[in-house]
Parts: structure tokens; C-alpha cells; sequence
């Protein structure tokens, strides 16, 4: 398994006030959570492009609908679409936060996390015959640097943010 980890971390020098340290711990938790927020937005959302279109899977009433959705072709999609087909990824998603230390990590565990990351070659549903690219589509990269294929998703501000919001709150 290739999992993905995105990891924000400060360091603060040991003489500040308490009452700096706990506006900063405030602040660096409401940028986290703006942070998470922007991530699952960046797999959700129809921001990437794709070279085809290709089927997605999707609800039925039964195993038999949705085969015959299948076959009828009622899954395509084109671009630019989000990551999401199975919701596994999205779904397997991990957040921890210590504002103690000032750190906030996000984990993705799914199997092909990495690869549709970072983009890989397949042999879809085990066929050797057929090799498929998958294109890279590093939605952590997009929210936090920018310079992705992305379209639309704004690179989030996290040390300006931080400081914005310790302001706020000391005055």
C-alpha cells in the first residue's frame, strides 16, 4: 500500500507569553481546519482534467442495474472531473492535530492513494494485454503550492493565514 502524508508543522522560540502561545495554538488549529477543508475540497470538486471518457461507477437498485447502467454507458464522464469514483480515497482520509507541538498531519490509506497522486501505469481489471496511463493528480500540491494541471483550486495561504489569525486574537 503507497499512502500519501501531508504534513504542516511551526516551530515557536520557548520565550513567548502564554497568552502569545495560546493565540497561536487557536490560530494554527482554525488553519488546519480551513486546511482540511480545502484538501477534501480538492478531491471532491471537478477541478482535473482527463485525457478520455471513461466510465465511473455509480448507485443502483441492484448488482443487475448497475451492470446494465454499465453496459449502456450511463457512468461516462468527461473533464475536468473530480477524483472521486468509489469514495474510498476521500473516505480514507486521516487527520491528527497537536497544537502543542504545532503540527497537523493528513493521511491518505488507500491502496492507489499514491498512485492517483502521482500518477502510474495500470493494467485495468488485471488485463496484461492493456496498460492505461493514469495521470498524476496531486491534490495536496494543488491546495498547498499551486502549479498542478488543476483548474480552480486556489493555493492556500497557510503562514499568512496564521499570522492573521494570531493578530486577531492578540490585538
Amino acid at each position: 500500500m503507497m499512502r500519501i502524508n501531508t504534513t504542516v508543522s511551526f516551530e515557536i522560540s520557548n520565550d513567548i507569553t502564554k497568552e502569545l502561545l495560546r493565540a497561536t495554538q487557536q490560530a494554527f488549529a482554525q488553519v488546519a481546519g480551513e486546511l482540511t477543508g480545502r484538501l477534501d475540497d480538492s478531491v471532491s470538486g471537478n477541478y482535473w482534467p482527463w485525457p478520455r471518457d471513461s466510465k465511473r461507477f455509480g448507485g443502483g437498485r441492484d448488482l443487475a442495474d448497475v451492470s446494465k447502467q454499465w453496459r449502456e454507458g450511463s457512468f461516462n464522464t468527461g473533464s475536468p472531473r473530480s477524483i472521486v469514483d468509489s469514495g474510498q480515497l476521500k473516505q480514507s482520509r486521516d487527520f491528527s492535530l497537536n497544537t502543542s507541538n504545532l503540527t497537523a498531519e493528513w493521511n491518505w490509506n488507500a491502496d492507489y492513494a499514491a498512485a492517483v497522486h502521482e500518477g502510474a501505469y495500470i493494467n485495468p481489471f488485471g488485463d496484461k494485454s492493456r496498460t492505461v496511463q493514469i495521470p498524476a493528480r496531486p491534490w495536496t500540491q494543488a491546495v498547498i503550492e499551486g502549479g498542478t494541471v488543476a483548474t480552480g483550486i486556489p493555493v492556500y495561504p497557510v503562514g499568512e493565514n496564521l499570522k492573521k489569525y494570531i493578530r486577531q486574537r492578540t490585538g
